[in-house]
């Protein structure tokens, strides 16, 4: 159970560092992208004022242009790129969400399971009782020949006592069969939900690696662009102002994870719980 627990901690802390990794490279491709687009419309503004007065050649003008249109391009496939990772992080929040509904499932379970075995043991302890009894009076109408008839029938009736609370019993040792049914089939659901945040992962994985393929082609047009229009430097501040706002969409967004994260961790340790007092509870019932 330790090393399994070892196990669950590593995976956690493998899991968190695949998220600050993905949130990084998305707001760095988000930067990017606000980035170019300020600047293809500092181009657009240059490009204008050049054609009308005429500072520039047919040929470079025409260059600009096909560098703008190329700009506008590889910003398209980018802003795809970050709405798909978008949806994957609501999905994989989604899937979060279920694995508490799954959490709060088990802990029913297990207090109906624990409500059992506490009626399990006070009909135990009632029927132990109630065969002193019937032993004491079979002494009795050893040592009483003369109160044999009214013995016989007393313990008739404590007989009929016992099979009562035997059956009982036996119903609920069936109910508590039953629950740990449940409680397995909530693990094979929870274990599902597992696979399936793992392969979103993988799929993050590969859009983050597109990310850092894009954000480099990015970076080269921007630069070249960046070589051809260095009068667009007056934009400088309204970049200044996006990037602030990026800012806060980060934090924002580490936020949201570490909430996501504590609520994987409690699901987690909530499982481990429930296997501990499901071997305990079948101890006690062997």
């Amino acid at each position: 159970m330790k090393e399994e627990k070892d196990l669950s901690i590593l995976q956690k802390r493998h899991l968190l560092h695949e998220k600050e990794c993905l949130m990084s490279k998305l707001v760095e491709a988000e930067l990017d992208g606000a980035a170019a687009s300020k600047q293809i419309q500092a181009l657009k503004d240059v490009i204008g004022k050049l054609k009308t007065e005429k500072n520039m050649t047919v040929s470079d003008i025409n260059t600009l242009t096909r560098q703008k249109e190329l700009l506008l391009q590889k910003l398209s496939t980018f802003e795809d790129t970050n709405r798909t990772l978008r949806d994957l992080l609501r999905e994989q929040h989604n899937r979060e969400k279920d694995a508490q509904k799954l959490t709060e499932q088990q802990t029913t379970l297990m207090k109906r399971l624990t409500d059992s075995d506490t009626e399990k043991a006070q009909l135990v302890k009632k029927l132990q009782e109630k065969e002193k009894e019937v032993d004491d009076l079979l002494i009795q109408i050893q040592t009483e020949k003369d109160q044999a008839k009214t013995a016989a029938e007393l313990s008739k009736s404590m007989e009929a006592v016992r099979g009562h609370l035997q059956a009982q019993l036996r119903n609920k040792e069936a109910e508590n069969h039953r629950l740990g049914i449940q409680i397995r089939n909530l693990e094979r659901v929870a274990a599902q939900h597992k696979a399936e945040v793992e392969n979103i992962m993988e799929q993050l994985k590969e859009l983050k690696a597109k990310g850092d393929r894009d954000k480099e082609a990015l970076k080269k047009a921007i630069k070249a662009q960046k070589e051809r229009a260095e009068r667009a430097e007056e934009f400088a501040d309204q970049l200044n102002v996006q990037l602030a706002e990026k800012d806060a969409y980060v934090a924002e967004a580490l936020s949201t994870l570490e909430s996501w994260r504590n609520r994987y961790n409690q699901v987690v340790k909530d499982k481990s719980d429930l296997e501990v007092e499901i071997v305990m509870l079948n101890s006690r019932i062997t």
